[in-house]
């Protein structure tokens, strides 16, 4: 059993990645979601058929929804989890929505940018293998091309998603504060004993830090504080298939962040 907790990184930056948007794409004098007037709700423009697996013995279905910024050339210029699974069908959805490409809205015969929610299901293959310490895992890859669709969820705005002051590209995680929001946990799986630490009956925290990308994944978890006795393997294992929805700034721009989790292990 273990307590998550999460901490926002109030430390610099010490790792690189990409921002959150190239700032080219995002060029409007105002700010807001704007109400709908007339609006063309964009099309999904069916795109090249992915790799898919030759054999199959197992399969079996999931469907990630992802949020998508579609920009008024039609391009997804920005998309992160709304639901997720942690495993790589979340994974699979992220690189199946950026290949995409979109008719865009349009108020008034005028292409404008809007956010939707892209709903991508997956037939899966299900392939079983042993880790390298001799436990089972399973791999995931897809059986058939994903079905998608694309919608307007609850909390989005029927109109133009407009963005004042676009983020200039850096190469370093946000810190909170200044308009930026921590990212939110979606699903967090759990960490599992290692044999020696239970034989031991060790108990305590691992500290992982890690960076939440712009698209709610996990990038480097690395240990912080360890604990030992494999645990800090199992916890990295674990923060691998955490996903987010993603910091924010301004609660319209997702952004990487660094943050610190801690696993707590408590035999009981």
């Amino acid at each position: 059993m273990r307590r998550l907790v999460f901490r926002a990184c109030l430390l610099p930056a010490f790792l690189t990645i990409s921002p959150a948007i190239p700032a080219a794409l995002l060029q409007s004098p105002a700010s807001g979601k704007l109400p709908a007037a007339d609006i063309t709700e964009p099309v999904l423009i069916p795109s090249q058929a992915p790799s898919l697996a030759q054999k199959c013995k197992k399969k079996h279905r999931e469907e990630v929804e992802v949020d998508t910024l579609i920009n008024s050339s039609g391009a997804p210029v920005q998309y992160y989890f709304r639901t997720a699974h942690g495993d790589e069908a979340d994974l699979i959805a992220l690189r199946t929505v950026a290949a995409d490409q979109f008719t865009p809205a349009k108020r008034g015969g005028t292409a404008i940018q809007v956010l939707r929610t892209v709903a991508v299901t997956m037939e899966l293959c299900v392939e079983k293998y042993k880790e390298s310490d001799g436990s089972k895992a399973e791999r995931l890859s897809l059986a058939s091309t994903p079905e998608q669709r694309i919608f307007r969820s609850d909390d989005q705005s029927s109109g133009e998603f407009v963005i004042e002051n676009p983020i200039a590209a850096h190469g370093t995680p946000y810190k909170v504060g200044g308009g930026i929001s921590p990212p939110k946990p979606l699903t967090t799986p759990e960490a599992h004993y290692s044999d020696q630490a239970r034989k031991a009956r060790l108990q305590g925290t691992s500290w992982i830090r890690l960076i939440v990308d712009q698209h709610g994944a996990p990038e480097n978890p690395h240990v912080f504080k360890s604990l030992g006795m494999g645990l800090d393997d199992k916890a990295v294992d674990a923060v691998q298939r955490y996903r987010f929805r993603p910091a924010m700034k301004n609660g319209q721009v997702a952004v990487p962040l660094m943050i610190t989790v801690e696993v707590n292990f408590r035999l009981y």
